[in-house]
């Protein structure tokens, strides 16, 4: 088959996807064939090679019941950078994106920084901040063993030097050493309340996993409240949070850290949707 009509065919086949059958295409495209959009629009009447061509298809027909295209391909893309992922991990999405847009437009590459990382999931965030400010110390932390190993893969495939620690954060946050250690931490917890699982996509909920995603409709702040509680220990003077959070509970998250003597700044992300916030410990 052409390399043109092959795209038409996949297009053709993922239109119940609405709106993301192209991107979801070019994606497939790029990942099977080795050719962009732009190739393929100089270049419409090239082969695509058999194999290449049959995965691509294949790859559709089960994006097409509903399993997200980055756990079919075992890849997504962050901040320019290919990371894999898998059913163990959460798929790296631009509000994060945004999250760590902001933490290195704010400390420039010639400060000397100790990170740490929770809920590190794929190891987007910490590795990404470790390729982007190499003289920084970055540690990465998560409560469960084969998410860390992804991450630990993500992090030597970039050239990352970060270390990794099994740790939870509801559990394991009272090191002594770490008193007055850390100049900032990062944290993409979980934030979705199980009253709003309705709202999330099934292809979210029902393939992404459940623990980095939901949090219990009494308490949606728990992760919050631990992470404050060893903020005010770990950080040196001065020392920042970064955190996303539901946009839902933008108040409630920044009451919650004032409270615990932060002071908060919280932004809209490109959608205006309040999803960040920096605490800065007083």
């Amino acid at each position: 088959m052409r390399i043109r009509a092959l795209e038409k065919e996949l297009l053709s086949r993922l239109q119940p996807l609405g709106l993301e059958a192209q991107p979801v295409t070019r994606l497939i495209m790029e990942h099977f064939t080795g050719r962009n959009a732009i190739y393929v629009s100089l270049h419409p009447e090239d082969e695509a090679d058999p194999e290449a061509e049959a995965a691509a298809l294949e790859a559709a027909a089960v994006v097409g019941q509903g399993v997200p295209v980055q756990y079919v391909l075992r890849e997504a893309w962050f901040y320019g950078r290919r990371f894999k992922v898998d059913e163990r991990v959460l798929i790296p999405r631009p509000e994060t994106e945004e999250l760590v847009h902001w933490l290195l437009g704010e400390h420039p590459d010639a400060e000397r920084c100790r990170m740490a990382d929770w809920c590190t999931g794929s190891g987007c965030i910490a590795v990404t901040v470790a390729v982007e400010r190499p003289s920084w110390q970055c540690v990465a932390m998560d409560a469960f063993g084969p998410v860390l190993e992804l991450a630990r893969e993500n992090g030597e495939a970039l050239g990352a030097a970060v270390r990794w620690q099994r740790r939870d954060l509801l559990v394991d946050t009272s090191l002594p050493h770490e008193r007055a250690f850390y100049d900032l931490i990062t944290c993409n917890p979980p934030y979705v309340r199980e009253g709003e699982r309705l709202q999330v996509p099934d292809r979210v909920k029902l393939h992404e996993p459940a623990a980095a995603l939901f949090v219990p409709d009494d308490d949606p702040l728990v992760f919050y409240r631990a992470l404050a509680g060893w903020g005010r220990v770990a950080l040196r003077e001065k020392g920042a949070i970064y955190l996303e959070i539901n946009e839902s509970l933008g108040m409630e998250t920044s009451e919650l850290l004032q409270s615990q003597g932060y002071d908060v700044e919280l932004r809209r992300d490109m959608q205006g949707k309040e999803r960040m916030i920096k605490a800065i410990i007083m």
